[in-house]
């Protein structure tokens, strides 16, 4: 008497549990046909081989769901693949990451969707292949609607001669269009126009030799109404009297 059967979507059986506790597998090929018997520590008792034409024409990709459609914070999805050939993963978007790119008749496979940190929607495709078969899964994501833009400056100072040295502003955002200002005679910045991530390079262009104790100018980010200025300082070389 069987306590319990486990059958897939693609209805074939690939174990078999008695009264008793004493579980049968079974796995099969490409074709989905039954090629391996193992008892219940997995070991082969029975095998079976198959002689089949060049071409099979009841090949088909079904897959446990047909799209995704997910929100800002993205996240981690299982996807279940059936197939009688083997599948391939063609193509996917560049913010999705995937555990495996191609597999037997029956697979899972893990994708990662990455945060969205724009104010855009997004969408793209998973491209699947088996055989002489191409079918879609469509994947998008909500926008981040809330704007931000923070910068960080871990160093903000120059020595008196630092000529031609470079600072680093970091710049986080959503944003996709952010200016960068100064009007300095002494540094320099690039870029002057950037968008979400990036880095500003500020570059000194001249010795503070004679003063003023101190050099001060501000670079002003500003992007989506919002603005944020970084303090750029460069201290001077002291004159000894002789």
């Amino acid at each position: 008497m069987l306590a319990s059967v486990i059958v897939p979507p693609q209805i074939v059986v690939t174990s078999i549990t008695d009264m008793n506790g004493v579980t049968t597998y079974k796995t099969y090929d490409g074709f989905g046909q039954l090629n391996l018997i193992k008892n219940t520590d997995k070991n082969i008792v029975s095998s079976h081989s198959y002689n089949y034409s060049t071409k099979y024409h009841d090949n088909y990709i079904y897959f446990s769901q047909d799209h995704f459609n997910v929100d800002l914070t993205g996240g981690l999805f299982d996807l279940e693949i059936y197939t009688l050939l083997g599948w391939t993963l063609d193509s996917y978007p560049n913010w999705v990451t995937v555990s495996n790119t191609q597999g037997n008749n029956a697979d899972k496979i893990s994708i990662d969707i990455e945060s969205n940190n724009t104010v855009n929607p997004r969408s793209g495709k998973l491209i699947f292949s088996s055989g002489n078969i191409s079918e879609e899964i469509d994947v998008s994501q909500q926008p981040n609607n809330t704007l931000y833009l923070n910068v960080n400056a871990p160093n903000q100072t120059f020595d008196w001669d630092d000529y031609d040295e470079t600072l680093l502003i970091n710049v986080y955002s959503n944003i996709s269009n952010i200016t960068v200002t100064e009007d300095s005679d002494w540094f320099s910045i690039s870029p002057v126009i950037g968008q979400n991530n990036f880095n500003i390079t500020v570059t000194c262009t001249s010795n503070n030799l004679n003063g003023p104790p101190t050099l001060i100018e501000p670079v002003v980010i500003s992007g989506g109404g919002i603005t944020k200025t970084i303090t750029i300082l460069q201290r001077w070389q002291h004159m000894a009297q002789y």
